[in-house]
């Protein structure tokens, strides 16, 4: 893979590498992953100078876990990384509850890096509260 195509830099989130002492780095796949994972989990007002930067799931936060959440989710995710994430193409959002978790909704992305063909998946855990 050509890592000029798709960036090398600081690794997200920031770390420190052990036995270096020096900040770890990523490249490829992982910056692409990190990337999406900061869309994910800022909320839409909190960049100053990108204030539509983000996506909307953290207002879902609250709402009753009915299959609107489910669809909400969903719609927010793709929306949000189509627009900010032009390295890739989404093939597929998945939305998936754990049994063993209720305050959970685990997020599947699967996304083909455009200049290379590499298809790369993540999964985003959405913490909910239970409303009574």
């Amino acid at each position: 893979m050509n890592s000029a195509v798709v960036g090398t830099g600081i690794r997200f989130p920031y770390q420190i590498d052990s036995f270096t002492g020096s900040t770890q780095e990523s490249g490829d796949l992982d910056r692409i992953r990190g990337s999406i994972f900061q869309i994910l989990q800022t909320r839409p007002g909190e960049r100053f100078m990108r204030p539509d930067f983000g996506c909307k799931i953290a207002s879902l936060v609250f709402e009753p876990n009915l299959p609107v959440l489910k669809a909400l989710l969903t719609h927010h995710v793709t929306e949000s990384i189509g627009k900010w994430e032009k390295r890739v193409a989404l093939q597929q959002v998945t939305v998936n509850q754990p049994i063993d978790s209720p305050h959970r909704i685990d997020i599947y992305v699967e996304f083909l890096v455009l200049n290379t063909q590499q298809i790369g998946n993540l999964v985003y855990p959405f913490y909910r509260e239970v409303v009574a």
